[in-house]
């Protein structure tokens, strides 16, 4: 009986070992996974296979696109790009192009896509034959989001880079054109803006006496000094008001001397008269009097002319 006690113990295995196996075997599972987990030097790396879920999952890099080709897409995005409906009917889409409300279901136009080309294109060609091209448009795309702040200086950088470009006559008229709509409409704001959009159409016309924008910059012309002039006569009236007649009249004077063709000029002249005369200066009134007859023989201030004392 003892005997057979003995035999069956020693078939059983003591728990302190199977735990050491255990506890072997999951070290050995670990070492052996960090082994297998470790990334490739990077040598190994063009050399390595890939397993069937790499494969399945791995894309082939694009080329990078050649320069005529970026130049064409961001030309195609600037003008209006065809979409699938143009390409389908292209007889429709034609006779639409200048449709406003039906063109942009022919062409797909975006400015913000044609600038993000442009300026790819300049940054991996910057030797590029078509970096005038690219500059002027680059600078258009900011003029047509209405980004006038950045056009200004793309405008700017264009005539520096290509002075003699035969599209420099369209980007001084651009010029004038971001400064005029920078400006205010309220005449007693600053009107800092309206004296450069100013200054920009009376270059524009010196550079160029015979474009045939030439109409279109005199006629700017022509509303900004009318707005300067009302400027300075809504801020004369004021002074007037208030009887402080020596800065009305100085006021005015600049209104009707630095303006004569505005449409404000003919009442800038009488009021300042009529502050000089009521200054008691009456000689110089009188002679102010007489530029109003000599500029304005029919107007209807000549009969509200105080008369002499």
């Amino acid at each position: 009986m003892h005997r057979l006690q003995e035999r069956a113990g020693a078939g059983r295995k003591k728990p302190g070992r199977v735990m050491r196996k255990i506890f072997l075997l999951l070290l050995s599972l670990f070492i052996s996974f960090l082994c297998f987990s470790q990334p490739l030097e990077p040598w190994e790396e063009d050399s390595a296979p890939f397993d069937k879920k790499e494969k399945f999952f791995w894309k082939k890099k694009k080329p990078i696109a050649s320069e005529e080709e970026l130049y064409q897409e961001a030309l195609a995005y600037f003008y209006g790009k065809e979409t699938w409906l143009a390409k389908k009917f292209p007889k429709q889409a034609e006779k639409y192009k200048n449709s406003r409300w039906l063109r942009p279901f022919y062409y797909r136009r975006s400015y913000q896509r044609s600038l993000e080309l442009f300026e790819k294109l300049l940054y991996e060609y910057p030797l590029s034959k078509y970096l005038a091209d690219a500059d002027f448009f680059i600078a258009e795309c900011h003029f047509k989001m209405e980004e006038y702040d950045v056009a200004i200086e793309a405008y700017k950088d264009f005539l520096v880079r290509h002075p003699r470009d035969p599209r420099a006559e369209q980007v001084y008229f651009n010029l004038a054109l971001c400064h005029w709509n920078l400006r205010h409409k309220n005449s007693l704001r600053d009107q800092s803006e309206t004296k450069k959009a100013l200054e920009a159409f009376q270059q524009f016309i010196q550079l160029y006496p015979a474009s045939s924008l030439r109409a279109q910059a005199e006629e700017y012309i022509k509303q900004a000094k009318n707005l300067l002039a009302e400027k300075e006569v809504k801020i004369a009236d004021f002074y007037f008001k208030k009887k402080q007649y020596w800065q009305s009249a100085l006021r005015y004077h600049y209104a009707w001397s630095n303006f004569p063709e505005s449409s404000y000029s003919e009442y800038a002249l009488f009021q300042e008269g009529i502050s000089l005369y009521k200054m008691g200066k009456t000689q110089d009134a009188q002679i102010i009097f007489e530029e109003l007859k000599t500029r304005f023989p029919k107007s209807q201030y000549l009969a509200k002319i105080p008369e002499k004392k």
